[in-house]
């Protein structure tokens, strides 16, 4: 497995993991792709994992200030978009690394904590996931009360 940050349009053209899952999205991955490589470094920046040179699980994410959301986040935070690991690699520990890579990064480069907007949906992007990771999340504090 290799953990990199998305530095340039060339892996940004392998972005949107989760959508080569879903053959209804077929047709929308490579407006994603050009949308993501040309906003990349502008409102969003990204981790990505591979195994065998195929992209399987990304963090997509942007600086507080730089985020495409509707409302107000404090500047010096990370908001993370959204993060996928595709169905046949879950479970292998991939997002633990990437989510690693996420916070070492954020950490050397001076952000004061990351703002998720979590979901109650099992498999996307749930508030327990987060909670795992140290993150407190929607009223509740590390140990879930």
């Amino acid at each position: 497995m290799r953990v990199y940050r998305v530095e340039s349009a060339a892996e940004a053209a392998q972005a949107y993991p989760c959508i080569t899952e879903d053959s209804r999205w077929a047709a929308g991955l490579p407006l994603s792709r050009e949308w993501f490589a040309r906003n990349l470094g502008e409102h969003v920046w990204a981790w990505h994992a591979e195994e065998d040179g195929k992209v399987v699980g990304h963090i997509y994410w942007a600086p507080a200030e730089r985020a495409l959301v509707p409302y107000r986040v404090e500047d010096g935070a990370a908001f993370l978009y959204c993060e996928w690991v595709q169905g046949p690699y879950q479970g292998q520990g991939i997002m633990r690394a990437l989510f690693s890579a996420f916070v070492e990064g954020l950490r050397a480069e001076g952000y004061k904590g990351i703002v998720v907007d979590v979901t109650e949906y099992p498999n996307y992007m749930h508030y327990s996931h987060f909670a795992k990771r140290g993150l407190g999340c929607c009223g509740k504090g590390r140990d879930g009360s």
